[in-house]
């Protein structure tokens, strides 16, 4: 049983990662284009949070093919972070600034 346990685990360990992969990308994506459009990092950062509290809406919304998982929403914010933070950086460096 307990390798059934494991196998179990070892196999879905793969989607698992891909899921939060995905997560925080589109949190990042987003975040850099609100961030470019807008030159402000806390617009973008609000928006890929935003991005994934709707995704976790329509998960709750659609029970039976979704799961609402706060580490995904957790992850969607960690990644608009980076997003947003980078962006910031790179605006600041194109433009030739050296305060961050």
């Amino acid at each position: 049983m307990k390798r059934l346990l494991a196998l179990a685990i070892l196999i879905s360990a793969p989607a698992f990662a891909q899921d939060k992969a995905l997560h925080f990308g589109a949190g990042a994506a987003i975040a850099s284009a609100v961030t470019l459009a807008t030159k402000n990092p806390s617009y973008g950062f609000t928006a890929g949070c935003a991005a994934g509290v709707l995704k976790e809406a329509y998960d709750a919304r659609h029970p039976k093919t979704h799961t609402v998982s706060g580490k995904d929403l957790a992850i969607t914010c960690l990644g608009a972070g980076l997003g947003a933070g980078a962006t910031r950086w790179y605006i600041h460096r194109a433009n030739g600034t050296t305060t961050v």
